[in-house]
Order: structure tokens, then sequence, then C-alpha cells
């Protein structure tokens, strides 16, 4: 596309008219005409105020590739580390907003932008306007959804920061930009994969399908809303981990399994019912031993690899320290003793394992 072709369409595009551009850059409308004609061509010293005033990079308006090149971005991106190294996250906030000026339509250096005002709790009203106008302009000219998207939720999150009142109601209004479940790439699997490709896309799905109810079970356990109503959705999301792992090795799953049963138990003990009390203890005790004794090969009916279910060391450190907090908590006081064991026990287990 010829730049009388580009001019013309960037301004259609921000639905201004000959007029309105002429009087912005100080000409007048025919001449505005004849650019976009092809008569005759802006100087280039009015190249960086059209850039501005159409929110678009110079190399944009001749189709160039963006100047936004290898050595370019190594040089940017030592210049940010180094700011944030010595704590100047302001100059970082900064520099990542010159970027973006000089090169608006490279989208993908936006992230960069909402992670430093994320990170840095830059939640004051100025710091947040620039976002939402950073990411209003991405919403109208990135074409890379998932981008796009990721933009979204990061503006969600500050505005559900935000210090002023008006940009935290605006929190409700990108999450309803966020597609629903059923428009997401996830269900149209079929479409594009086959085969073993689909059969693994397809068990993902199910994984996170699982792992949106159980986050929403377990937001509803932590409200407050009476315990026995507490209680079903504790018991409800450590359901939805037993589907999973199908009392199978679980990987960094069992970690949440054997939470959702300790705060099962705590709910059980304090409306005193004993009986499912023990059964849950039982069923804390049984985990324990299963990854103690765990065949990694036989996972579950998804066969989810190894990959798909890290089990870092931390998940083992989780294990031990809640074992012996278990013990010494008022809750599981008719446990302490069996806790305190396995709890040995496991610690000698990860000894030999590491």
């Amino acid at each position: 596309m010829e730049l009388k072709d580009k001019l013309k369409k960037l301004r259609v595009q921000h639905n201004m008219t000959q007029e309105e551009v002429g009087e912005i850059l100080g000409f007048s409308a025919q001449t505005v005409s004849k650019w976009e004609r092809g008569i005759s061509s802006p100087d280039i010293s009015l190249l960086p105020k059209i850039a501005k005033m159409f929110r678009c990079s110079i190399d944009s308006l001749f189709n160039m590739q963006s100047y936004w090149n290898e050595e370019h971005e190594k040089e940017l991106l030592e210049k940010l580390e180094k700011l944030r190294i010595e704590g100047k996250f302001e100059e970082v906030y900064l520099a990542c907003i010159e970027e973006i000026e000089l090169n608006p339509d490279n989208f993908a250096f936006y992230p960069k932008l909402i992670s430093v005002v994320y990170k840095n709790k830059m939640f004051d009203r100025a710091h947040v306007a620039r976002v939402l106008q950073t990411v209003s302009y991405a919403e109208k000219y990135c074409l890379e959804k998932n981008l796009l998207y990721e933009l979204i939720i990061g503006a969600l999150m500050i505005c559900h920061n935000a210090e002023n009142e008006e940009q935290k109601k605006l929190a409700k209004a990108f999450y309803e930009k966020l597609p629903r479940l059923q428009y997401c790439r996830e269900v149209r699997a079929n479409f594009a994969l086959y085969a073993e490709e689909l059969h693994t896309q397809l068990c993902n799905n199910i994984l996170i399908l699982l792992s949106f109810a159980h986050q929403g079970c377990s937001m509803l356990a932590q409200m407050d809303i009476p315990a026995e109503e507490k209680l079903y959705f504790q018991i409800k999301s450590a359901e939805i981990f037993e589907m999973i792992t199908e009392g199978k090795y679980g990987g960094a799953l069992d970690a949440e399994l054997i939470l959702a049963y300790k705060n099962i138990v705590v709910s059980l003990t304090t409306l005193g019912r004993q009986e499912e009390t023990t059964e849950y203890m039982e069923r804390i005790f049984a985990l324990v031993e299963r990854r103690m004794s765990a065949k990694k090969e036989e996972l579950t009916l998804y066969k989810i690899s190894e990959s798909e279910l890290p089990d870092p060391k931390g998940t083992d450190k989780f294990f031990m320290e809640l074992l012996k907090n278990m013990a010494k908590s008022k809750y599981f006081k008719e446990w302490c003793e069996r806790l305190s064991e396995t709890a040995e026990r496991y610690k000698k287990y990860y000894e030999t394992k590491n």
C-alpha cells in the first residue's frame, strides 16, 4: 500500500475529514486531498506529526518493517532491567510509555507497561488512565486476539486495584469483554486438530473445565456463608481433584487435594460430625502413602504425562509442613501422634528421594 492510500485509510479509520486533518497539520483540505491522490506528498518533517495524529508508527505509514529490531529490543530490555534493579520503577514506566508512543503498532511490547504498573502497584488515577488509553488503542488495532485478551486481563486487574472509584468500576467492563467459555479456542479443537493431538487437547480441555469448577467452589467456600454451605463447596472442590487423579499419582495436584481434605476436616470438626471426620482423615493418610509409593507410570484416564502434572520439590516440602502444622492444630488433636509419625516418615522419603 502506497503512502497516499495509507493516509486515506488512516483518516477514514479515525473518522476524520480532510479539513480536520489539514487543520491539525496546518494545511488546507485541498493539500490533504493532493496527498491522498498522490499528486504531491507531505514533507518528511511532517511524518512524526502525522504518525502521532493517527497513533501509528512512522514505519507503518510506508508499510516498512518496524524499527523494533533485535538490536533495539536488546538495548531497550537492558535499559529497563537496569532501571528495575535500581528500583527506579517510575523511570521504567516512562521508558515503556516512550517506546509505545514511538512505535504504537508493536502490541507485543504493551504487556511490559501493564506489568510494571501492576507489579509496582501504580494504581493512582494518572497511571491507570494511561494503561486504559493504551489498551483502548490495542482494542481498535491489535489483530492478535490472544495478545489482546492478555492486555484486557491486565487492564481488568489494574482497574480492580485502582484507587479511583470510577476506574475501579471499569473492571467489570473488561471482564465482560473476555470471551465466554463456549467461544474460546479450546472448544474449537476438532476443527483444527486430528488424531492423537486432538485427543491430548480434548483431555486438556476437561482439565481446564475442572480447574474452573474447582476455582469457583474454592472461592464460594471462602465467602462468609453458613458452615454447612461452606462445607458443601469444600467437598465439591475435593471431589473435582479426585476426578482428575482417580486415586492415582497426581503430581502437584496432590497438594491441592490434601489441602482440600484438611479444610473439610476443620469444618466437620467444627460441626461435630466425628464419623465423617474420620473418613477424611483416612483419605489424608491414604494420599500421603500413595505419594510415597507412587507408580508414576499409572496415571489417570486422561493419560496426563508427568510434564502436565509437575511435581517440584516444593510440593513435597508443602506436604511435610502441612502434616507438621496439622499435628499442632487443635482441630487435629485426636490425630496429632499419627500425623507426627507420618510427617517424619515423609521427611525420610523426601531425603531418600532427593
